[in-house]
């Protein structure tokens, strides 16, 4: 989201002050925020607001890379089990949801 829709859907909500506050020092730096783990608990109670797709994840540990989820399209050969990943966002019944519930 742009900063400029960023700050005027937060500052009618009391209960996003801090988050409002914590929003200016990243807008020093960028115009844009990404509502990262916002989207990640809205997708608890309403996973149809992301596009889901089963896909085997690895997490190398080596230096450059380590701490890295990276997704294995063709499958792993660990048997492990695929987890599901979000592939596409519906922004606007994020948004709608996300400051629907800061009443």
């Amino acid at each position: 989201m742009h900063r400029d829709e960023a700050r005027k859907r937060m500052r009618d909500f009391k209960t996003l002050a801090p988050v409002a506050d914590f929003a200016e020092v990243w807008f020093e730096h960028s115009e844009q925020i990404t509502f990262h783990d916002p989207l990640a608990a809205v997708c608890c109670f309403d996973p149809d607001v992301c596009q889901w797709r089963d896909v085997f994840v690895k997490v190398p540990m080596g230096e450059g890379t380590a701490g890295w989820t990276l997704p294995k399209w063709n499958g792993a050969d660990d048997g492990t089990k695929p987890h599901k990943i979000a592939t596409d966002v519906d922004s606007a019944k994020f948004f709608d949801l996300y400051f629907a519930n800061m009443k």
